[in-house]
């Protein structure tokens, strides 16, 4: 069986469908972390590990940046939001 090429533009799609889920991994820790801490007693163990799984995603999203740049891709050019 051959493998099927992919193009720069689908590796971004899929570059950016991966970052697209850390970043909502991260928002979960991040929601977690506050809601811990709302306890009368946190536990710190547990915060440290929502902190640890939080910079093991913000070392993942560097890889995939890495990746992206790799890619020939051209970002067009977008005018600034007014208002």
């Amino acid at each position: 069986m051959t493998d099927i090429i992919l193009n720069d533009d689908e590796k971004a799609s899929i570059i950016n469908s991966r970052k697209k889920n850390l970043s909502l991994n991260k928002y979960s820790f991040e929601l977690s972390i506050e809601i811990e801490n709302a306890k009368s007693i946190p536990d710190q163990v547990t915060i440290n590990n929502y902190n640890a799984q939080i910079a093991d995603i913000e070392k993942q999203n560097a890889v995939l940046d890495a990746e992206f740049a790799k890619l020939n891709i051209t970002i067009p050019n977008t005018p600034p939001a007014i208002g």
